[in-house]
């Protein structure tokens, strides 16, 4: 589709440069053609970028029921522990000073 679109795309480099630069023939080149050899390396190198598409088959793990970390009783234990090292430490601390 953008090679059909090829002259729109040069014209369209050396409108942009005509706006960007001075009104000096050379700088709106200077600027236009970058811009082209840009458009004209992507078309070259897009074909090595192909999209893969996702394996259709479900794993293992998507059978699986989710669990959810925040109900889950050990990890809600494990941050009961880690509160209470904290107040701990804290009390300790304050009895320090």
């Amino acid at each position: 589709r953008l090679k059909k679109n090829r002259a729109y795309i040069i014209i369209g480099s050396f409108a942009l440069g005509m706006v960007l630069t001075p009104p000096d023939v050379i700088s709106q080149i200077l600027i236009a053609i970058p811009i082209w050899l840009l458009f004209e390396a992507g078309l070259f190198f897009s074909p090595f970028f192909k999209v893969r598409k996702k394996n259709k088959t479900p794993t293992s793990a998507d059978n699986e029921p989710q669990s959810n970390d925040w109900n889950d009783e050990a990890h809600n234990t494990m941050m009961d522990e880690i509160e209470n090292e904290m107040n701990n430490k804290v009390l300790d601390d304050d009895k320090d000073d």
